[in-house]
């Protein structure tokens, strides 16, 4: 199911993303190559609209652009909080670097719905939309189980 590779895809992603963040502090590797933090947020950026879209289809709700992007915004400012929060924004130049990050994430974001909704859940989701749309069809027609109302002259 298209749902099961989406959760494993951004679950590989996060599992990658958490990996390269905790070698990178650890080895103060963000302070030696800064292009580093941008491709993290990018990345998460990805991973946020790949899980924002993943929990808005086991919702049965088809995921929207702007719903979608929104959340992974969402989702990149409480991260800005949470840099806050730790203390990492002692460093001249912060509001530069939290507008990156953002944008980052924002471009990550739109990646992110790009590649699910092409390679992972396009099929599926239009299979089941298309079982759940609404059509109106006479009686007749819904009696044979065709799709052609039944003209009578």
């Amino acid at each position: 199911m298209s749902e099961q590779r989406l959760f494993y895809t951004q679950f590989v992603l996060l599992a990658l993303i958490a990996s390269v963040h905790i070698v990178a502090l650890k080895l103060y590797l963000y302070w030696y190559f800064p292009l580093l933090n941008r491709l993290v947020h990018l990345a998460g950026g990805v991973w946020a609209a790949l899980i924002v879209i993943w929990l808005l289809t086991i919702l049965y709700r088809r995921p929207s652009f702007m719903l979608t992007l929104s959340l992974v915004l969402t989702i990149g400012v409480c991260w800005e909080y949470f840099e806050v929060f730790l203390g990492m924004t002692g460093e001249v130049g912060y509001a530069l670097d939290t507008v990156l990050d953002l944008l980052m994430d924002t471009l990550g974001g739109i990646a992110g719905y790009v590649f699910a909704n092409r390679m992972l859940l396009s099929p599926a989701l239009n299979e089941r939309h298309e079982n759940e749309r609404d059509t109106i069809r006479s009686h007749e027609a819904i009696e044979d189980n065709s799709s052609e109302p039944r003209h009578t002259s």
